[in-house]
């Protein structure tokens, strides 16, 4: 059953808060400007970097021994990463030869959502309504429900949790490539996880539960003789389960699972410095380390690298183009703000003035990216600012009609 709430904003209070998003809106705008700006920067010094560190790598094929004469190179190489470290999960009993050992915890709980639904007014009222609806999903942490806008739904949503535990990821302090040390920095990137069975039976479950109940994760008290028995556990493949059935979940049912990044093979691009690696630097002040699970060539790992380079700075360019284009919107929104007496009119002015600040948002973004390209590659540049002329001319096409009806 949904739940709404209204609430009606005078023309005043609309106009005002109209007038206070411009701020908002300015600063968007010289937020996307200096993005766009810092980005194209970004990707060629990314980019020069990278065609740098390829040119000065040299692949090493076999590590098993420490080469002084690699001593300050940058080298490509491809072996195993293992490591000797026995990492523990103490609660679970858990002890295992691996890189990364994981543990995440999920609540199955009631969680609010919201719908906003507006409606104008003659005059120049606005009425907003928030629906709140609520439903039970698993979540990363327990959800409180006294903060729920239902009073109703606080109790007969009420969430609880049969057992409160914490994620965790233990990652081993010595992993190693051939005769080398790959530092920690490296090793965050070997992320090839797989879930851990766990060989638990139910005997040794329901012992483990009732000592993360009734005992401090890291005490050894006995479990209190008057103590309510626990919930039933269920274990399956690496998945430790608190509730009555994995099947049909209910709230406050809690699942535990478990990954481990075992020794695997690894391809890397890194500076040697004595018996370990560090980041390349290049000459524009870059720095250069590349890792990637299995077995890879010099060429596909900076491939990789270029590709992500690449995605990277289209990413970024639509957030500075969206930034330019909403800033733009909100700086124009007083005029909208204006007319909103007369809600038809404020909609189509609103809707005309948005295709404008769009098309100029754009227009100004490819200038921006134009200049930032015109140096470093001059035919991509001009393209850039041809394609900024033309949406130039084109908001002058669509305000020529607006005149002449005037």
């Amino acid at each position: 059953m949904a739940f709404s709430t209204s609430t009606t904003t005078g023309y005043g209070q609309r106009l005002g808060k109209s007038l206070g998003g411009v701020l908002t809106g300015i600063l968007l705008f010289l937020g996307g400007t200096a993005l766009l700006w810092w980005n194209e920067g970004n990707f060629v010094k990314t980019r020069a970097a990278l065609y740098e560190a390829q040119d000065v790598t040299q692949t090493v094929q076999d590590i098993g021994r420490r080469d002084e004469s690699l001593n300050g190179q940058l080298i490509h190489a491809t072996g195993t990463a293992g490591t000797g470290d026995i990492l523990e999960d103490p609660d679970f009993g858990i002890e295992i030869n691996a890189i990364r050992l994981t543990r995440s915890v999920e609540y199955y709980q009631w969680v609010e959502e919201k719908e906003t639904s507006t409606s104008e007014s003659f005059g120049g009222s606005q009425t907003e309504t928030v629906t709140y609806t609520y439903r039970r999903q698993w979540v990363g942490q327990p959800v409180p429900s006294a903060p729920f806008a239902d009073p109703e739904a606080r109790s007969r949503h009420a969430n609880q949790t049969l057992a409160t535990l914490e994620g965790r990821t233990r990652q081993a302090a010595n992993v190693h490539i051939g005769a080398y040390r790959i530092p920690e920095f490296l090793v965050r990137r070997i992320d090839q996880g797989e879930p851990l069975t766990l060989n638990l039976s139910a005997e040794a479950a329901r012992g483990i539960l009732q000592r993360l109940l009734f005992t401090p994760m890291d005490a050894s008290e006995p479990v209190p003789p008057d103590a309510d028995p626990p919930p039933p556990v269920h274990v399956s493949e690496n998945i430790f389960y608190i509730g009555a059935s994995p099947a049909q979940p209910a709230v406050g049912d809690v699942r535990v699972a478990f990954t481990v990044t075992r020794p695997g093979t690894v391809s890397l691009v890194a500076k040697v410095i004595g018996d370990t690696f560090e980041a390349y630097r290049a000459t524009n002040g870059r720095e250069i380390s590349l890792l990637s699970m299995g077995a890879h060539s010099l060429e596909s790992l900076f491939g990789a690298a270029h590709d992500s380079n690449v995605f990277l700075t289209w990413l970024l360019r639509l957030a500075g183009v969206i930034a330019i284009c909403v800033g733009s919107t909100l700086v124009v929104a007083p005029v909208k703000a204006l007319l909103n007496v007369i809600p038809p009119l404020a909609k189509l002015v609103g809707v005309l003035t948005g295709v404008v600040c769009v098309l100029l948002g754009l227009a100004w973004s490819c200038l921006l990216i134009a200049l930032a390209w015109l140096f470093f590659r001059p035919p991509i540049g001009l393209a850039m600012l041809a394609a900024a002329a033309g949406l130039v001319w084109l908001v002058k096409k669509l305000r020529k009609p607006a005149s002449n009806q005037g």
